[in-house]
Formats: structure tokens, C-alpha cells, sequence
């Protein structure tokens, strides 16, 4: 019978193809391994038996890979497999290291005379490191020129030099600086999606001081962190760029903060908003108390969540005297008050219509809601933005 057949062949086929199996298997295997492996085939001119060693740039340390002796005709070969792209070092003689940008499945082509590494060479076949290639050689050549500026200011201060000499070659050292930090943020804005980014906000002018070194600067940094957050989710140097970011921005509130008390030791601090029966209500007005002066919205789901865990650590202290003084950056003052008779809130309430352009949250440079800061009875900061478990342990501290 037809069926009959039909089956007959489809079981025969079946078992050839489970045969075939294990090579399809082991095919699969060698194709993957292959999209993730990075070729390296270099050249250099006049160098024959010249030791050169592959290195891997971690976050904080490099990692020998491999290393060859090059042949009679100067050429050599590395193969690396990596998921991620990756900063590599070729240490060629001894000079200092070539860096590349390799991307899994790239058959990078290197080019030089052994002479005139590290800073002449051609590579092709990676867009990455011609880019880092970019990086370095402009980097190079801003550092020869400081240097020339600094030998020749120093040969002129050590003998009498013409009149305003010596300041001239001061403003052409500091515009030779301010040339490089434009340069490498010009790069960044304009390869966001690409880690030679990453190095160009990581690039030094000297073991001390980086090109970028501002804080004016970390907006560069948060910028380049969501895109290739989004390029390279999984990238280790993505991750130590965001945490440095962290840290960045939580020494910048630090100083921030310090700066503000500085002040407020001169000038007393104080805040005077209508509540939400339009009454004028000083922060003055709870000195004597442990207050917290708390920043929200009711466009924010977490001021909004923020807002409930406060107030369970409001009833269980209040008694001992804390407070809260509440400012809602918003213009829709019936929803405030809806949320306040909700929620049952019974701390002081004002509102500041004028939103992200308050003076009181620019004042106290407030760039995230929620925000807070807590006050001692005398009046003085004496802490930020403390959430959760954060707050609860400090009011421990006080009362408890």
C-alpha cells in the first residue's frame, strides 16, 4: 500500500539522519567557534625572529595569551576566541604595546617596520582599532608637544627669559590641553556605539591626570554608559564604566553637600511654601526637631513608594519629635491632596508649582526624585538622600 511505503521511506531517512547526527553536531560546534574566534595575521618589515606576545586587557590588570617569534619573512599569527569584543595588546620587542579593538569573527591585518613601532603601523580588517589607532596617535601627539612646551619653559626659567615669554608658553601649553579634551569629546559623541569610546574617556595625559578630569565631564561619562549599555549589555567593560559613573556621581553629591553646609554654616538655610490650604509654612518653623526635608512627585511611582515606607517610620517616631517636611514638585495641588487624605499622611505638606525650576531643588542641586536631606534640631544637614533600610537605620541611631 502507498502508506505503507511512505513510511517505510520516511523510517529510512529517519535513521540516516540520526547517523548523521553527530556530525551535524560537531559541524554546528565548529561553526560557532568560528564566528566567535578573531584572526590576527601580521607583517613587519625587516623582522624576522622577533618575539611578539597577544595580551588581554582586563579591567584592571592584562593577561598573557600567547606569544610567537616571527619567521624569516617577519610574519606571525594569533587566533583568539572571545563572545565580547575585547581590548588586546601586541607587545612586539619589547616596545610598548599596540592596542586593538578585536570583535568576534574579525581577520585583523597588521602592518609595520619593526623600527618605527609603536608609533607607525597599518591595520585593516577591524574598525575598532582603526579607531583606537585614531585615539592614540592624536593622544601621541599631544604629549610630544607638552613635552617640547615643558623642556623649553624649563630652559627659559632657568635663565633670563624675554618679558612675558614664560606666560605665553604657559597659555600654549594650557590650549594644547584644552585641544585634546575637545578632541577626545568630539570622538566620544560621535562613536557612542563603539569601545573606542570607552578608552577615549579612560585616556591620560600623564599617570595622574586624564584628558576628561572634570565634573563637568561626567556627563559624557553617563552618556557613553547607556549607549553601549545598550550595544554591549554583557561587556565587562561596559559594567566597570557604569560603576565608575556610580561612584563618580555619588562624590560629586558628596561635594556637593559639603559645599552646601560650608554655606549654610554662613547663611542659615531656610524654605517658606504655601501648604494645601495655601498657608505660608517655614522649614524654620520644625528647628528644634530631627525633620526630614523629603523632594517628590505624583508623577513618580517610587517618591510614591518612597512616600509609604516614610510614613511608617513617621508614626513610629514621631512621638520622639521627628518630622517631616514634604515639598511636591508638581502643579496639580488637588492630586496632592487626595494622596495625602489617602494615604492618612499627617506631616507637613507644602508645594512648589514651579517644578524642576524651583529655586529651593536647585538650591540643593535635586536632579532625581525622590530626594531628601535630614536636618538636626539645630537646623544643620547632616545627611542625603537616605531611602529605605538607610533611613530607618539613622532614625535608629537617634532614637532608638
Amino acid at each position: 500500500m502507498l502508506w505503507k511505503k511512505n513510511w517505510q521511506r520516511f523510517l529510512k531517512t529517519g535513521n540516516t539522519m540520526t547517523r548523521y547526527l553527530p556530525f551535524l553536531t560537531l559541524f554546528l560546534l565548529l561553526a560557532s567557534c568560528h564566528r566567535n574566534r578573531v584572526v590576527i595575521r601580521g607583517t613587519l618589515e625587516n623582522g624576522s625572529a622577533i618575539p611578539v606576545v597577544l595580551e588581554e586587557m582586563d579591567i584592571e590588570s592584562v593577561r598573557s595569551v600567547d606569544s610567537v617569534v616571527t619567521g624569516r619573512n617577519g610574519k606571525f599569527v594569533f587566533r583568539y576566541d572571545t563572545k565580547q569584543p575585547r581590548f588586546l595588546y601586541l607587545k612586539i620587542n619589547g616596545h610598548a604595546p599596540v592596542t586593538l579593538l578585536a570583535k568576534p569573527g574579525e581577520n585583523i591585518v597588521f602592518h609595520a617596520s619593526a623600527d618605527r613601532l609603536p608609533g607607525e603601523y597599518q591595520v585593516t580588517g577591524s574598525p575598532g582599532s582603526v579607531l583606537v589607532q585614531e585615539l592614540d596617535q592624536q593622544l601621541r601627539k599631544t604629549i610630544g608637544t607638552l613635552d617640547s612646551l615643558q623642556t623649553l619653559y624649563d630652559s627659559l626659567a632657568a635663565n633670563p627669559a624675554p618679558a612675558g615669554r614664560l606666560e605665553e608658553l604657559e597659555a600654549e601649553y594650557a590650549q594644547v590641553i584644552k585641544n585634546q579634551r575637545q578632541y577626545s569629546i568630539r570622538f566620544i559623541m560621535q562613536h557612542t556605539g563603539s569601545l573606542a569610546s570607552y578608552m577615549a574617556m579612560y585616556q591620560k595625559l600623564n599617570p595622574e591626570t586624564y584628558v576628561l578630569n572634570t565634573t563637568f565631564d561626567l556627563q559624557y561619562m553617563k552618556i557613553l554608559s547607556d549607549s553601549l549599555g545598550k550595544y554591549f549589555p554583557r561587556s565587562a567593560y561596559v559594567r566597570a564604566l557604569k560603576s565608575d559613573l556610580e561612584t563618580e556621581m555619588a562624590q560629586y553629591r558628596s561635594e556637593q553637600m559639603k559645599r552646601l553646609i560650608e554655606n549654610m554654616e554662613a547663611t542659615p538655610f531656610d524654605v517658606a511654601l504655601p501648604n494645601l490650604e495655601g498657608d505660608t509654612v517655614p522649614l524654620s518653623s520644625l528647628q528644634g526637631h530631627y525633620t526630614l526635608l523629603n523632594f517628590w512627585s505624583t508623577a513618580h511611582a517610587e517618591s510614591m513608594q518612597e512616600n509609604r515606607y516614610i510614613n511608617r517610620l513617621f508614626q513610629k517616631y514621631a512621638p520622639s519629635g521627628f518630622r517631616v517636611y514634604q515639598v511636591a514638585l508638581d502643579t496639580n495641588q488637588t492630586l496632592v491632596k487626595r494622596i495625602m487624605e489617602y494615604e492618612d499622611y499627617s506631616w507637613i505638606q507644602v508645594i512648589d508649582t514651579e517644578m524642576e525650576r524651583s529655586r529651593t531643588a536647585l538650591l540643593l542641586n535635586v536632579r532625581d526624585l525622590p530626594a531628601n536631606f535630614l536636618i538636626n534640631p539645630k537646623g544643620e544637614f547632616i545627611a542625603r538622600d537616605l531611602y529605605g533600610d538607610a533611613l530607618r537605620q539613622k532614625l535608629s541611631q537617634i532614637y532608638d
